[in-house]
């Protein structure tokens, strides 16, 4: 059973890694971009269901982000309006 989750480990590392990365200058034009994603071609032709809504989906990845340390409270303050 260590021997299996010793890749799963390894490329969960890599993701991190990559995610920890600074964005390029091409990634910030990316972010001011509107995009909708549309699942109805998966759900025809793999009979793909969502499991999580986007709300439920939003409420459990800040927490996540909270705990690989990419995301702080003080993250949230800083920007608020004032």
């Amino acid at each position: 059973m260590a021997a299996q989750s010793r890749p799963v480990r390894k490329a969960m590392k890599s993701v991190e890694t990559r995610m920890k990365t600074p964005p390029r200058p091409i990634d910030f034009s990316l972010f001011g971009l509107k995009a909708y994603y549309i699942s109805t071609k998966a759900q025809e032709l793999l009979g793909f269901r969502p499991e999580f809504s986007l709300d439920s989906g939003l409420a459990l990845t800040l927490p996540w982000l909270r705990q690989i340390g990419m995301f702080d409270q003080h993250d949230l303050s800083e920007r608020a309006p004032g």
